[in-house]
């Protein structure tokens, strides 16, 4: 195997390795990621295959430093029988398994393939290198490296760096995210209230890296009003509210490790144009609380607000007014649609489960919905509207 005089950045190797974390939390993060990925491993093509078997059309294959078309051109011609010869052998490998394209077949036989004369011939595409991120839920991802045949083959050098620098970072991302979508499918309320509350949801770990990100930040950081998410760190277009943020990120993180003293306050963060500001909130989580919503290494959390706050008492109006609910009706509503559980909302409101049971019965016949993830949901609707 040829050794490869690959010459690291590390301000590039730092960028992507956080590009790794935000990556499946963000819709464009695989296209933000290959493209670095290319660039940091000197390779044309850097492409992220999601092989999905269960349901084809859901299979992902985007690719970095190098035009779109070529993702495009790719997709149609996967199948778990298809001609990939390199992805048929990756893709039932175990996480953390690297290979070089010629280890896999020999080059002579690869050029006589169809998706070789059809693909990489016309992209002029020659060395591949081969990293399988593993198999959950009936997808297996794989990472691929491209090169020209007119630049150097990949090397131990390569693989070396791929194996102990990125592809561990990598893994442990997928696998948190797979560990947070099997959760959101066992838990339908987890995830209703966390991807469609009007707030943002980032989780950070121990080192300030973001480990979650609900859909409703996700779509804030990218109409990047004001506030974003770049290279694994929140950024405000104000100096001013990016110190603030700073601190109070470091302060909730400290505190993860000791609640002896006050949360950071809010840290309003100005919006380009007009509009109110956003505000954004970090809370420590503590050592000592067992939580199943959150991934084990997440120290805090960042709520983003929006909007300016609704005030309940509209929605327990409105919720009077459209559907006849009584006062005591509207009151369990909105300790639910608060995250409160049916037992919870019962303690809260000095009543017994039964009778909250009886409340929602009613409630369910007066709206038309039959569970409570169909009534959080229209409830959400109108929170979201304004109520």
């Amino acid at each position: 195997m040829v050794k490869s005089s690959l010459k690291l950045d590390p301000v590039q190797l730092s960028r992507l390795v956080s590009l790794a974390y935000e990556a499946p939390f963000l819709t464009s993060g695989w296209r933000d990621f290959t493209t670095a990925a290319a660039s940091v491993l000197q390779a044309r093509l850097a492409m992220m295959h999601h092989m999905d078997y269960a349901e084809q059309a859901r299979s992902l294959h985007i690719a970095g430093g190098i035009d779109e078309s070529f993702s495009q051109a790719f997709s149609p011609r996967w199948s778990e029988d298809g001609d990939d010869i390199y992805l048929r052998e990756m893709l039932h490998q175990p996480a953390g398994v690297i290979r070089l394209s010629s280890d896999i077949v020999a080059p002579a036989l690869a050029h006589q393939t169809e998706i070789h004369q059809q693909l990489a011939k016309p992209w002029d595409l020659e060395y591949f290198l081969f990293a399988s991120l593993g198999s959950r839920d009936g997808v297996s991802s794989v990472l691929s490296l491209g090169r020209a045949r007119d630049d150097e083959p990949f090397g131990t050098d390569d693989v070396d760096l791929l194996g102990k620098v990125l592809l561990p970072h990598l893994c442990r991302s997928i696998s948190v995210h797979a560990s947070l979508a099997g959760i959101r499918q066992n838990n339908a309320l987890l995830a209703l209230m966390i991807d469609m509350a009007p707030l943002g949801i980032v989780a950070f770990d121990a080192t300030g890296k973001p480990i979650l990100v609900s859909q409703s930040a996700a779509d804030l950081f990218a109409r990047d009003g004001g506030l974003a998410m770049r290279n694994g760190k929140l950024r405000a277009t104000s100096s001013t509210a990016q110190a603030l943020l700073d601190t109070a990120l470091l302060h909730a993180i400290t505190l993860h490790k000791d609640l002896s003293s006050a949360p950071p306050a809010p840290v309003q963060v100005p919006r380009k144009g007009q509009g109110h500001p956003y505000q954004v909130l970090f809370s420590p989580i503590s050592q000592r609380t067992e939580s199943v919503d959150l991934p084990r290494r997440a120290a805090c959390i960042a709520l983003i607000y929006d909007q300016q706050p609704i005030q309940h008492a509209d929605l327990s109006t409105a919720l009077i007014q459209a559907y006849g609910l009584s006062k005591a009706e509207a009151r369990v509503c909105k300790a639910l649609l608060s995250g409160k559980s049916a037992q919870e909302a019962a303690v809260a409101l000095n009543i017994s489960r039964n009778t909250v049971k009886t409340h929602l019965a009613r409630i369910f016949h007066k709206t038309g919905v039959h569970s409570q993830t169909a009534l959080l949901q229209l409830m959400t609707a109108r929170w979201k509207a304004g109520a």
